[in-house]
């Protein structure tokens, strides 16, 4: 069997600017959700 190249491990102009859309995104799955379950709303996952 010959030899496989690896894929390089770079990270490029479309994946530095998606960075801060990630953190958004991950921000509203989980952060908004528990802080609507600390501040006491029963209706936590029906708003988000």
């Amino acid at each position: 069997m010959a030899e496989s190249q690896a894929l390089p491990r770079t990270v490029g102009f479309w994946g530095t600017t998606l960075f801060p859309v990630n953190g958004m995104i991950g921000a509203g799955i989980f952060a908004l959700p528990a802080i609507m379950v600390a501040a006491g709303s029963t209706d936590a996952t029906v708003g988000v």
